[in-house]
């Protein structure tokens, strides 16, 4: 069975359908991120979430998905030009979201950054990984959000980004030990399987990973157009620390192995 069989999910359109929606999108982001275009956040944002799309689609069993490799990596440069670039500079409400400097900012970071992480994993791009976290320092603010406990989850993941600077700050394990007391289920069990994915604690692995995925299958995946709410994205990038770090991807019930990405599913080629 393919994983979005095993997950009960089947895309609201026909592959074909779905892949020229995503192209389209692409070409759109495109057009609206060309140099002198206003207020290019938004598309930059959603340039990015449409590589992840389509690394999801290949693990889901829709591919082949056609230049997957050449959109992962471009959605790493396009991380990276996010954080980094200039773009910003010609546009009020663009530079809010992303010029420290300025005493009204507002920045946007949290969905790019989680994407970029995942896709720097996937794609073996560990140096622009820590490249991408040096923009994080201390004095960032939370986005607002219409989830009240999705302020823990950016806690978690602006720590995340901090300890992979390369410098992490000394207040970054107090940022850690607050999300660990927090209320968010989700959150507590995710940064567990931070803790032993980076304490390479394998037996500790197994089963936050576990309890986490299954945490997400059961109240958050969401049965929607976008497949990215189909897999525990968070989970999948934990994952992929933690392979690096030497450990071994846990056996789990199909449905929650279904739910995690990873290199063999997205590049099945390379471990074939």
């Amino acid at each position: 069975m393919k994983r979005h069989e095993i997950l009960g999910r089947n895309l609201h359109e026909t592959r074909e359908i779905t892949l020229s929606m995503l192209a389209k999108g692409e070409a759109k982001c495109l057009q609206r991120t060309a140099p002198g275009q206003p207020q290019q956040q938004f598309d930059r944002e959603r340039q990015i979430g449409l590589a992840v799309g389509h690394a999801v689609l290949e693990h889901l069993g829709y591919g082949p998905i056609e230049r997957l490799p050449e959109r992962l990596n471009a959605g790493v440069d396009q991380t990276l030009e996010y954080y980094f670039g200039d773009w910003w500079k010609a546009d009020e409400d663009d530079a809010r979201a992303l010029d420290w400097s300025r005493p009204d900012r507002r920045l946007m970071w949290y969905s790019v950054l989680q994407d970029g992480l995942l896709l720097g994993a996937l794609t073996g791009r560990w140096d622009d990984v820590r490249r991408i976290c040096s923009w994080f320092k201390l004095g960032l603010t939370a986005e607002n959000q219409f989830e009240l406990k999705g302020y823990e989850h950016q806690q978690l993941f602006f720590a995340i980004a901090l300890s992979l600077r390369g410098d992490p700050p000394p207040e970054t394990e107090a940022i850690f030990a607050s999300v660990r007391g927090c209320k968010a289920k989700r959150t507590r069990l995710l940064c567990a399987a931070w803790d032993a994915a980076v304490a390479k604690d394998q037996r500790g692995f197994d089963k936050a990973l576990k309890e986490s995925v299954a945490h997400f299958v059961k109240t958050d995946a969401q049965d929607v157009p976008n497949v990215c709410f189909w897999v525990a994205l968070n989970a999948s990038f934990v994952w992929l620390v933690a392979e690096r770090n030497g450990l071994r991807f846990p056996a789990l019930p199909p449905k929650l192995e279904a739910a995690v990405v990873r290199r063999e599913t997205v590049f099945p080629a390379e471990r074939s």
